[in-house]
């Protein structure tokens, strides 16, 4: 069967007939390229628990890998032409991010390839947001020799495109993307395989590089010229692997900025990467990383690549320094301020515990006892959102900013917390031996660091606050928010006025004014550094898998369409009326 493409001028705003032209390109493409056949679902029998293993296995690895040895010929053939839609699509898409070699061509992939990065620069901005990419990681010569034949991509920069088509928290459109449209977009490929913390050059033996650490350094270090330098504001975030990374390396690039002569303050936000060290419900042959213990593979994982670890958290754990790679135990050492977001059902936690889709009342009371442990987990975290739900990522998504807990969307809440000047991860001093740990005496703002101002001009901006409140609630989103720099002046002592406005606080609680903030640490957090009452700790009291119907869907093996949960534990094999009451009650 034969394909043509047609060529055609673009003139004026006809972006279409380019958008034509790669679906037609993509088409032909298809033609080539022979799919690999998938297992049928049996509906019953003894095969069925074979079947929905199978079923299992490919939803799972949507996420995460895709068999790619099949394109590489079709694509090798036809890159010229892939380059040229691709260069074309950037003068009618300007959300399209530009990809950029690092000059330092020491520092490489695991194949040894260029490293590098995606930039989309914002004119006049000061404000900068980089982006970590996921894919789980490899730990000795088994399962990088399977994650080269399977998801190559992950391990090689050779079939990147001259564009990366931004979406979700990169995208520059404001509807999208309502906090951060305007900042300047980095997009870091992940092609290291080791958790963005690796040192380990290629050779002596070794077939691959793993370098994610110094990567990072060296995108940074070429920056600063290019505008970094006199940046304002720098959010480091990262989905999957690469929000573990965010938590890894956030410190070290904060510094590094700062030996530079950088003023920038440094932020990170986590997305799907606060995993738990948690016993797996079922231990299975290690040969896929993805359906293996953490604790064993991060071990050997740690060796190979010669990880460079946040120096407090290992020392700390000198016997183990895998540990420092869950969050709930490398948070207390972290300096920067760092946004948590985390589904309580997340898939790659079940995955590799081995209860990816719950079928029985045992797997369904082991998921929710990990829900309930990385509740706690979150509970001593200053800025956190975790909804109730089952996923995995959620920054690229179109929707990010509009899932809700209670009334509070995550945009404001992530919007919050990014304006908000005094932010520390609960604690901005501390005498406990752990750097953050929780001192009620440190949760409050110094009346000293905040100037003082007549009440008149206090009233005028409390005023300007108020306006502002009530345009977010007429506009349905977010705008600009302003905080009084200044407090009232007062011959009250400093621990007597803390006092009344922690009895204040106390009785608006009790009289369901504040019903919104749960907990007092950071109800205290709230009252004194965010003058509007906006909230950045939300943790879902649900206590089911997707019990709101904002939840992302899962989708169907087959079909390709989007289903709820329910459904998918139907497909798995379990039969009754209501799945999730029946398993996870």
């Amino acid at each position: 069967m034969g394909c043509i493409i047609t060529s055609t001028t673009v003139e004026g705003r006809t972006a279409i007939v380019l958008l034509r032209t790669l679906v037609t390109y993509l088409c032909c493409a298809a033609v080539v390229i022979q799919a690999k056949p998938k297992p049928l679902l049996a509906s019953g029998g003894g095969s069925a628990a074979t079947a929905a293993a199978a079923a299992q296995e490919d939803s799972a690895s949507s996420w995460w890998t895709t068999d790619e040895t099949e394109l590489e010929p079709a694509l090798g053939r036809n890159r010229n032409t892939l380059e040229s839609i691709s260069r074309n699509w950037q003068k009618y898409e300007p959300d399209a991010l530009k990809r950029v070699f690092l000059r330092n061509a020491t520092v490489t992939c695991n194949d040894g390839s260029r490293s590098g990065y995606y930039l989309r620069r914002h004119s006049g901005s000061k404000i900068w947001l980089m982006m970590l990419e996921g894919g789980w990681y490899c730990y000795d010569d088994v399962s990088c020799a399977s994650r080269w034949s399977h998801t190559r991509s992950l391990m090689t920069s050779k079939a990147w495109p001259l564009h990366h088509q931004a979406t979700g928290i990169m995208s520059g459109d404001p509807d999208e993307n309502p906090v951060f449209w305007r900042a300047n977009i980095i997009y870091v490929p992940y092609c290291s395989s080791d958790v963005w913390t690796g040192t380990s050059q290629r050779g002596n033996g070794q077939k691959y590089a793993f370098m994610g650490s110094l990567i990072l350094q060296e995108i940074i270090k070429e920056l600063l010229p290019k505008g970094l330098l006199k940046a304002r504001k720098l959010l480091l975030a990262g989905s999957s692997a690469g929000a573990t990374g965010v938590l890894l390396n956030v410190d070290s690039l904060s510094d590094l900025l700062r030996s530079s002569g950088s003023k920038a303050k440094v932020r990170g936000l986590v997305d799907s990467g606060w995993f738990l060290d948690s016993k797996p419900f079922s231990t299975t042959a290690c040969v896929d990383p993805r359906h293996c213990s953490p604790a064993v593979t991060l071990k050997k994982g740690v060796e190979l690549w010669k990880s460079q670890i946040p120096s407090q958290c290992g020392d700390f754990y000198r016997e183990d320094a895998s540990s420092c790679f869950y969050g709930s135990k490398l948070y207390a050492f972290l300096k920067t301020p760092v946004f948590i977001f985390q589904w309580l059902y997340d898939e790659a936690q079940m995955m590799a515990s081995n209860v990816f889709v719950p079928r029985t009342k045992a797997q369904g009371a082991y998921v929710q006892s990990m829900r309930d442990d990385m509740v706690r987990s979150l509970e001593n975290v200053s800025a956190v959102f975790a909804p109730s739900c089952v996923g995995h990522i959620v920054l690229t998504e179109k929707r990010w900013a509009a899932y809700s807990i209670g009334q509070v969307t995550f945009g404001q809440a992530l919007q919050c917390w990014w304006d908000g000047s005094n932010e520390a991860n609960n604690a901005e001093q501390s005498s406990s031996p752990y750097p953050n740990s929780l001192n009620d005496n440190n949760l409050m703002l110094s009346d000293q660091a905040v100037p003082q101002c007549d009440r008149a001009k206090l009233r005028r901006c409390r005023r300007r606050q108020k306006r502002q409140r009530k345009l977010n609630v007429k506009l349905g989103g977010l705008t600009g928010r302003k905080q009084c720099r200044c407090r009232r002046s007062s011959n009250v002592p400093n621990h007597q006025r803390r006092s009344r406005a922690t009895s204040t606080l106390a009785s608006n609680q009790v009289t369901g004014r504040s019903r919104r903030f749960t907990g007092q640490i950071h109800f205290h957090h709230t009252w004194q550094h965010h003058p509007d009452l906006c909230n950045h700790h939300l943790i879902d009291d649900c206590r089911l898998p997707n019990c709101s119907a904002q939840c992302p869907k899962n989708y169907d093996t087959f079909s390709g369409k989007p289903i709820d949960f329910e459904q998918m534990l139907r497909n798995a094999g379990v039969r009754s009326r209501n799945p999730i009451k029946d398993i996870f009650l």
